[in-house]
């Protein structure tokens, strides 16, 4: 069940939300379009990547399913609470 929207770009739509029966909280990124979700392919591949290397690492999110079949095609990811990229980009002191 979706929940909240937490944004969208170029390539859709960024949710949580959350399994009905496990309680889970998951962020789903959708795309909408053939023609976008190249955007997808390449998380995907890098997600991937990062298995094969490093392996199950607790500071890298799990990708629990994946739907390029047909529109809308979309990402599952684990959850992790905190502050969206840019909030941490601006907090960032160097």
């Amino acid at each position: 069940m979706l929940e909240q929207k937490l944004g969208e770009g170029g390539f859709g739509e960024v949710w949580i939300g959350r399994h009905q029966h496990m309680k889970e909280r998951r962020v789903f990124k959708f795309c909408f379009r053939a023609d976008r979700v190249r955007t997808l392919k390449r998380e995907l591949t890098l997600f991937r990547l990062l298995k094969e290397r490093v392996g199950e690492h607790p500071h890298i999110v799990r990708l629990h399913n994946v739907y390029l079949e047909s529109p809308p095609y979309y990402l599952e990811e684990e959850y992790v609470a905190g502050e969206d990229l840019g909030h941490w980009q601006h907090d960032w002191r160097w």
